[in-house]
């Protein structure tokens, strides 16, 4: 934390980060879960970019700490996220995101 916390959330960079070392490598093969809240502190959410990325990957899948009632709420661009993704959900114990990986592992083509 000393390192690297503090800072503010960036999820345009990271999309757009992505796609930049990824290249041709992010296909129809792909899945791509993404962790985290998608609060972007009112910066730019890129939404393009990850347009870009579900529109080359099999599946996106966003897997969100906070629940359902918080997304689009203050600097949440959850709401707009998951209209571009394959599935957004909450992931708030170890046992959710267990019971995801368990859904991934299991059914590969979904």
């Amino acid at each position: 934390l000393r390192e690297w916390g503090w800072g503010s959330t960036d999820y345009g960079q990271a999309l757009r980060g992505l796609l930049a070392v990824t290249g041709r490598e992010l296909d129809a093969g792909a899945t791509v879960v993404i962790l985290g809240d998608g609060r972007d502190n009112f910066g730019d959410p890129a939404l393009e970019a990850l347009e870009e990325i579900a529109r080359r990957a099999r599946r996106v899948v966003w897997l969100s700490p906070e629940s359902v009632h918080a997304w689009g709420t203050g600097d949440s661009e959850m709401l707009r996220y998951r209209s571009r993704v394959s599935e957004a959900r909450t992931v708030q114990s170890l046992a959710q995101l267990e019971r995801f990986a368990d859904e991934l592992l299991r059914n590969p083509a979904w």
